[in-house]
């Protein structure tokens, strides 16, 4: 069988590797995660009438974008209507439940393009396919389900060119009897949330460090997948103090190795434990090291792992030199050709540095 190969959107997809994903609404105002109305079994009646208090008056999309585009993200996911029915789009007549109808009284996916647009960051689309709102959703599935495409052709025909639409229908999609000899190229992603919550949690102070999410993000380029993080905007669309630091930080790393993150590819050298390699296109292998300890006395430096040799496999190319792309330190090694072992000694971080994870380039 031959291998798949990606399709030109596809391809362009995958070399985006980090996006926002952002799940805000109706649910923002409560402060308990975009499931509450399910979960607290709040009456529809009374969950509705959010819509009458829902300003979006600290929304600002071209803000959210600049954010994004600091933090190194090429795309934003921005939930058009969740589980609770809502949308934040102008539905064109098909329900008055909708931000147009709202006290913000605006088409807020509107804002969003053209937000995004401006700073050049590709808007996608999360729209739900379960809905709390509509009766029809639970009497009359037929009709839900025509409500629910026309809802979907409103987005496809009213924003312009966007990157693609995302749903969660795997929650409801039976397990596959065969997984083996899938002639199609599948791209991968993985979402995750900065705290424990999708939706804004007033009170979830569990937020992951900026160490942890980046090496997500490096974990997820290792296999060649997409990583998109979550943030929740508070009630009126602002994001957290906190979230907009952490976007920050992973932000700075990333002007260090971001074009590795974009153009990298999966390559066959192997690392050990976390560590892995990733090639470009000009033929250079790069190599992502973790658990590095930082140079300096003891008593003042926190070893989080060690120096000393790092193994990779299946080198099989001449090497002439590996060295830290971060300042270029030349680093000691040996290298079989013929059983494409590598070991080099990694140094550690320069005493006042921490990258979390590190990357050497083989040359």
């Amino acid at each position: 069988m031959a291998i798949p190969v990606p399709s030109a959107r596809v391809a362009k997809f995958e070399k985006q590797a980090f996006g926002m994903f952002i799940h805000w609404g109706l649910y923002s105002q409560l402060g308990q995660g975009e499931w509450v109305q399910h979960l607290k079994n709040i009456p529809m009646e009374e969950y509705a009438r959010l819509k009458d208090t829902f300003t979006a008056d600290e929304f600002d999309a071209g803000q959210i974008a600049r954010m994004a585009k600091r933090a190194g993200m090429k795309y934003i996911v921005l939930t058009t209507r969740h589980h609770d029915g809502f949308s934040l789009y102008d539905t064109r007549g098909l329900s008055d439940y909708d931000a147009p109808h709202s006290a913000a009284k605006r088409d807020l996916i509107a804002e969003f393009v053209k937000g995004c647009r401006e700073e050049g960051i590709t808007p996608f689309f999360y729209h739900t396919t379960l809905d709390w709102y509509q009766p029809s959703f639970k009497d009359d599935f037929d009709g839900y389900l025509e409500y629910l495409r026309a809802s979907v052709e409103v987005l496809c025909t009213h924003y312009g060119e966007i990157g693609g639409l995302s749903v969660t229908f795997e929650q409801g999609r039976p397990e596959p009897m065969n997984r083996e000899g899938m002639s199609k190229y599948v791209s991968a992603e993985m979402c995750q949330t900065i705290n424990g919550h999708w939706g804004f949690g007033r009170h979830d102070f569990s937020n992951k460090s900026t160490g942890e999410l980046i090496a997500n993000l490096a974990a997820c380029r290792k296999v060649g997948a997409n990583y998109l993080l979550n943030v929740g905007p508070q009630a009126g669309g602002r994001i957290s103090k906190l979230q907009e630091a952490t976007l920050e930080v992973i932000g700075d790393w990333i002007e260090m190795y971001g074009q590795l993150i974009y153009d990298g590819k999966p390559s066959r050298v192997q690392g050990q434990g976390s560590n892995f390699a990733l090639e470009t296109d000009d033929g250079k292998t790069y190599l992502f090291v973790h658990d590095l300890t930082i140079d300096g006395h003891a008593n003042v430096t926190a070893a989080v792992g060690g120096v000393g040799p790092r193994v990779f496999m299946d080198v099989t190319a001449p090497v002439s030199s590996v060295r830290w792309l971060d300042n270029n330190e030349e680093l000691a090694f040996t290298h079989d050709a013929d059983s494409g072992l590598l070991c080099f000694h990694a140094t550690g971080y320069p005493y006042g540095d921490n990258f979390v994870v590190r990357v050497a380039v083989i040359s």
